[in-house]
């Protein structure tokens, strides 16, 4: 009987702990290039390194008060954001999802969705070979949550 309630225990609290697991907050972009129906091989390093730009970090740091809110100064909390901040391949050739890892939930739910309604609502060009600059078109396709 003893060994049968130890086994109903540890069963009951791995469950718990299973149902208990939040996945981490995400937001998934469109990202189309002018012209390009398919996106080059160095599209998700420049979206990363877009994402994670001081522009982009320093605008959701000034929108958000974070510095202020973390007791750091604004290169300290951008540069906490930068570390934070990710950048994966959608299922999409031109989709991303953008995570931010170690901070509370509801701020990295407001990190995500300052960062991407930024640069959705951005005027950018990229450079092509030889050519005239290409219109980038970037789309929230899901906020976070």
């Amino acid at each position: 009987m003893r060994r049968a309630f130890a086994y109903l225990s540890v069963v009951l609290m791995l469950a718990m702990l299973a149902c208990s697991h939040e996945e981490t907050p995400n937001a998934v972009i469109r990202v189309q290039v002018e012209g390009q129906s398919t996106p080059d091989k160095y599209m998700l390093t420049t979206e990363q390194e877009t994402l994670t730009s001081s522009t982009f970090l320093r605008h959701v740091n000034s929108e958000l008060g974070l510095g202020n809110s973390w007791g750091l100064s604004d290169d300290a909390a951008t540069q906490k954001l930068r570390e934070a901040i990710s950048v994966k391949q959608g299922s999409g050739n031109d989709l991303f999802i953008v995570e931010a890892h170690g901070l509370d939930r509801k701020i990295t739910v407001q990190i995500l969705n300052s960062l991407c309604g930024f640069y959705a609502a951005q005027k950018l060009s990229m450079g092509s070979d030889g050519g005239s600059p290409k219109e980038v078109h970037v789309e929230v396709i899901q906020q976070a949550r």
